[in-house]
């Protein structure tokens, strides 16, 4: 009888939000790799050639944005065109070069390098397996 009091009068434990949280947002950088990989594997096989690129030099702006040509809509025998727009995946060292790219129409091209998939894996992975185990240790307490 003593121990059913005890049981009764012991506040309920509340769900580690912060673990939570921070799983659904280490899942989604999961599915960011996975996105990334996408897209650099879709399209349409092509060459690229990188005309330039501007380093962002701010504390809040340190992406590069690299620009290029290529042609879409088939060769320019076949009614195909040149278009100018974003290359991702492409560095300063690139500028001048012809890449292999896979184009998505007139909106971008992409340079299909598995460094960021990866990147985006691992550190979203280990967060995620980090918050589970807390998760896992939370459940076993209660």
């Amino acid at each position: 009888m003593n121990e059913l009091l005890n049981e009764e009068s012991r506040p309920a434990r509340r769900p580690p939000w912060a673990l939570l949280l921070l799983l659904v947002l280490s899942l989604a950088v999961v599915y960011g790799g996975f996105s990334t990989f996408g897209d650099q594997r879709s399209g349409t096989p092509g060459t690229a050639t990188v005309t330039e690129c501007d380093v962002g030099n701010t504390k809040y702006n340190r992406a590069i944005h690299c620009r290029g040509t290529w042609t879409a809509g088939g060769s320019l025998l076949e009614g195909g065109r040149v278009v100018a727009g974003p290359i991702q995946g492409a560095g300063p060292a690139d500028v001048g070069k012809t890449l292999s790219v896979r184009v998505h129409g007139s909106d971008h091209a992409t340079v299909p390098r598995l460094t960021t998939p990866i990147v985006l894996w691992a550190l979203g992975g280990s967060v995620a397996l980090l918050c589970l185990l807390g998760l896992a240790r939370w459940w076993r307490a209660a």
